[in-house]
């Protein structure tokens, strides 16, 4: 399905489409490439996920606006004939995935053990316009020691931590 981004008096049609996806977890339309994380060592890409895509809502406010969700539909749940789909995000609002999701994880079990970046990028094409991009990634420094994790570093402004 096209996708279209409404912004203002603005419509501008998207380069990624609106794919329909059945997992164990759910059935409804996905943004595709909206989101991306990936895994790094010594700024060399090792690994990433494989998230098809995300249904877009206002799940939360990210701060306190006192005003109800514009987005709070269900990404056409159960309907993959479905000829339209509203899905968005506000400003002031987020949404989450729990880490269960399809596709949201990164197989280390080959790797070596050692120092890594974990790098989450929103609007990694740059697909929709934004204000400013400057805030579109988040990162944490891990170490990997077999089956442990320690976080070494939070980097919540920063793809490069």
């Amino acid at each position: 399905m096209l996708a279209w981004q409404i912004a203002g008096a603005g419509r501008y049609a998207l380069p990624t489409p609106l794919r329909y996806v059945r997992s164990r977890t759910h059935r409804h339309w996905h943004l595709v490439d909206f989101e991306r994380y990936e895994l790094k060592r010594d700024g060399t890409l090792v690994g990433r996920d494989h998230k098809t895509g995300f249904c877009l809502n206002d799940a939360y406010e990210t701060q306190p606006l006192n005003r109800a969700p514009r987005w709070s539909g269900d990404c056409a749940r159960n309907r993959p004939r479905a000829r339209g789909v509203r899905e968005g995000i506000s400003p002031g609002f987020g949404d989450d995935y729990v880490p269960e999701k399809e596709g949201q994880s990164i197989d280390v079990t080959a790797l070596p053990p050692g120092r890594y970046v974990l790098v989450h990028i929103a609007n990694p094409e740059r697909a929709i316009r934004e204000s400013s991009y400057a805030n579109n990634a988040a990162s944490v420094a891990l170490e990997l020691r077999g089956l442990r994790v320690r976080v070494i570093a939070r980097c919540p402004d920063s793809g490069t931590c």
